[in-house]
């Protein structure tokens, strides 16, 4: 662990006595938990501070709420400082979405109003309208279009985690359930890789309406060829 930040410290209010401001004590994250949720100290309690809420003798719940578990915050308070872990981008290049999105004007995606609209760390989102384009004749979205909107992100994003001077991604399975009908308005597609492999990727795509509500889940899954991409 030389030279790197610990991800779990103590912060400034669980200190060993007559260490002043100096940096955090590092230690495991076990015994953070056991600061937690057992109202009891990560140091001995003789080394630690007056202002801790743990040697304030704060209750358990009293303790759980200094300690909010927030697994998307940066959590700071007087005995523990908790920093969650970057996410490592799965990208082999940064995604080009305005590109994406322009390559698709003149296709299937183009005709069905499909646009991506973002490149997370391990996701990309796009959405499609439900519209005259998009609807079955009962007024409804049509559940093949919904399979649409799921391969067009898993192709695309299959399509830049790999170096694509090597490798082209193909559909090569998709299954889709249909949860919720939707009459109106927009739907928006999530797909996030459960497995990239050398010679195929498995994708997830949650597909949700306007209010987030889940109308349709899909797997994708994607050949990689040992041939340049093509996209």
């Amino acid at each position: 662990m030389t030279g790197k930040r610990p991800l779990w410290t103590l912060g400034s209010g669980c200190r060993p006595s007559g260490t002043g401001g100096g940096s955090p004590q590092a230690t495991s994250k076990r015994g953070i938990f056991r600061a937690f949720f057992q109202g009891k100290h990560a140091l001995p309690a003789e080394e630690c501070s007056p202002s801790c809420p743990i040697t304030r003798k704060a209750s358990i719940g009293e303790a759980s709420r200094s300690f909010p578990l927030i697994s998307d915050q940066v959590i700071s308070c007087p005995g523990v400082s908790m920093q969650p872990p970057k996410l490592k981008a799965i990208w082999y290049s940064p995604f080009p979405v305005e590109h994406v999105n322009q390559r698709g004007q003149e296709c299937c995606n183009g005709h069905l109003g499909i646009e991506i609209l973002e490149a997370g760390p391990d996701y990309l989102k796009g959405r499609m309208p439900v519209d005259y384009r998009t609807k079955q004749p009962a007024g409804a979205l049509h559940g093949g279009v919904s399979v649409v909107l799921a391969e067009t992100l898993a192709s695309w994003a299959a399509a830049y985690v790999v170096d694509p001077s090597k490798h082209h991604c193909v559909g090569q399975e998709i299954n889709a359930n249909h949860i919720r009908a939707v009459k109106s308005g927009w739907v928006y597609g999530v797909a996030r890789a459960l497995h990239i492999g050398g010679t195929s990727h498995v994708w997830d795509v949650r597909i949700t309406d306007e209010s987030n509500r889940l109308v349709c889940v899909s797997r994708v899954t994607m050949a990689v060829l040992a041939t340049p991409n093509r996209y």
